[in-house]
């Protein structure tokens, strides 16, 4: 019985330090392509980054190219439309500050 005891604390001696050094291993491995994984998105979202700026440059001259009105067109002002309820009131207050 003594044997068996003795041979099992021996087994469990050389087991134990030899599934921590695998655990370490994996671990270690693991932690080392997450690193990497990190890395590169990083440099990704730089790319992406300096790509969506030189986009929004672009928009902006387009918009201003575009949108803004030049020396050689005129701009014609657009005349208010009203609306059937804002145009009642207004012929009303006509009637009305004819009287007052």
């Amino acid at each position: 019985m003594q044997q068996k005891n003795d041979s099992v604390a021996t087994i469990k001696t050389w087991l134990f330090p030899a599934v921590v050094t695998i655990l370490a291993t994996v671990i270690w491995q693991d932690v080392k392509e997450l690193k990497n994984d990190v890395k590169q998105l990083l440099a990704q979202s730089n790319i992406d980054k300096t790509r969506i700026d030189a986009l929004e440059k672009q928009i902006d001259i387009l918009n201003r190219s575009l949108l803004k009105p030049t020396e050689q067109s005129p701009v014609n002002p657009v005349a208010h439309v009203y609306s059937s309820k804002e145009f009642i009131l207004n012929e009303k207050r006509k009637k009305y500050a004819k009287y007052i």
